[in-house]
């Protein structure tokens, strides 16, 4: 929960973007089986649902950015990787 959690991390992205870096989030369809089977296994205050929503709603403040690209994954996919989290960044990512 990069948005949340981490001081200015949407000027952070925009920073980045904005600057020639690839910028790119896979996400879940919040409203789609596969989040609410895993909050079902979670069982999370802030549920898995929520947090997708959390961040597409700082995407969408930050709007259209060369560079920055969000995609929700397939359905068949998604099952695969709904518990992961995997972020990459180089040595200059702050």
């Amino acid at each position: 929960m990069f948005w949340t959690q981490v001081p200015h991390f949407a000027d952070t992205v925009r920073r980045k973007a904005e600057s020639g870096c690839r910028v790119r989030f896979q996400l879940d369809d919040p409203n789609g089986d596969v989040p609410r089977q895993r909050e079902t296994v979670e069982d999370a205050d802030l549920s898995v649902s929520t947090r997708i929503s959390i961040t597409l709603e700082h995407l969408d403040r930050l709007g259209p950015l060369e560079g920055l690209k969000t995609c929700f994954s397939a359905p068949q996919d998604a099952i695969n990787h709904v518990s992961l989290a995997v972020f990459r960044f180089d040595d200059d990512a702050w």
